[in-house]
């Protein structure tokens, strides 16, 4: 190893303890990771012979860790929960057989036998994110070609609704099964329950799902978590889609899901608006789908609502009784 490469790594963990140590980014789940991050890096990067010269702490979250490595060519190294890597691995790869602007996987070990964790090897994204453009002609643009991009994906049928587990197989849930686990795994079920009582609570949940609209639905590739910050862009003179990064938990789903997701209330009007723009360019969503959305739209209003600390729980109750009374089933 050359002094320069000796200094990276010193760096490096420098600022893994530094993360690790932080209240809001360290958790029980990063520490063990951030604690050795310069011998797993070295494990993963040594076979790949690509001279490494710079190596960054790209991310940190309280379940997902990204680097930066640099040498013959950019690379992300990134360690997250095996089970939200089973789903990035599987929309990059149908991605990249269809030439759609997502990072290449160059490697994944989702089975623990190089370390005892899970982590994804691919093409480093360059740029900035639609979440930081301000400009909002430019970032009205860069929506476009992101919902030009996923109206593309959508195009792909997906084994199952839901994600593949770590060795490739789908379970056999139907549509309304998967959207109830992703829910209780967000905590929103519970959430609601303890601000609106688990009787109105548990009658919203199993009205909303019930409803009909979710039955003709065919399972296609989806993002799962559409976010202008996982965008990635690089602006010149325009405004350039260089790759979508991430997924949800869910990628096998509906593709309305995505689209409902876009069109949240926290998300600049012109990347909203420019979403919709790029999706329906070549094809009109349908009175169904239409439909679909506004349903899926509902369940993000809640969620939003949860998330502020200042809301006021009668009027979230009444609402959330207003909403069961107009769901039909």
């Amino acid at each position: 190893m050359t002094a320069s490469l000796e200094e990276c790594y010193r760096t490096l963990q420098h600022d893994a303890d530094a993360a690790a140590f932080d209240e809001q980014r360290g958790s029980a789940w990063n520490r063990p990771i951030l604690n050795r991050i310069c011998d797993y890096s070295a494990i993963i990067l040594n076979p790949l012979n690509m001279r490494v010269r710079a190596l960054s702490l790209i991310t940190v979250t309280a379940e997902r860790i990204v680097l930066k490595a640099s040498g013959l060519q950019n690379v992300s190294i990134v360690f997250a929960p095996v089970e939200l890597l089973a789903a990035e691995v599987y929309i990059k790869r149908i991605a990249a057989h269809k030439h759609l602007p997502f990072p290449q996987v160059i490697k994944s070990d989702l089975s623990y036998n190089t370390l005892p964790a899970a982590y994804v090897i691919a093409s480093y994204l360059p740029g900035g994110t639609l979440a930081d453009i301000t400009d909002e002609t430019l970032q009205r643009v860069g929506a476009r070609q992101y919902g030009r991009a996923l109206r593309a994906l959508h195009g792909n049928v997906a084994p199952g609704f839901g994600a593949p587990n770590p060795t490739g197989q789908w379970k056999n849930h139907p549509w309304p099964t998967v959207l109830r686990e992703w829910l209780t795994v967000r905590g929103t079920i519970d959430l609601l329950a303890d601000t609106v009582g688990p009787h109105m609570g548990k009658r919203f949940w199993d009205t909303w799902l019930k409803q009909a609209i979710f039955a003709p639905v065919t399972p296609v590739v989806i993002h799962g978590d559409v976010d202008p910050k996982y965008a990635h862009v690089s602006v010149s003179s325009h405004i350039q889609l260089d790759g979508i990064d991430c997924s949800g938990l869910i990628v096998g789903g509906d593709g309305m899901f995505d689209v409902a997701a876009s069109m949240r209330s926290g998300y600049h009007q012109e990347f909203r608006a420019g979403f919709n723009e790029g999706y329906t360019a070549t094809t009109p969503l349908t009175p169904a789908e239409v439909a679909r959305i506004k349903q899926y739209l509902l369940i993000f209003r809640v969620m939003d609502a949860l998330a502020d600390d200042s809301i006021d729980r009668e009027s979230l109750a009444t609402s959330i009784k207003h909403a069961t009374t107009a769901i039909h089933t």
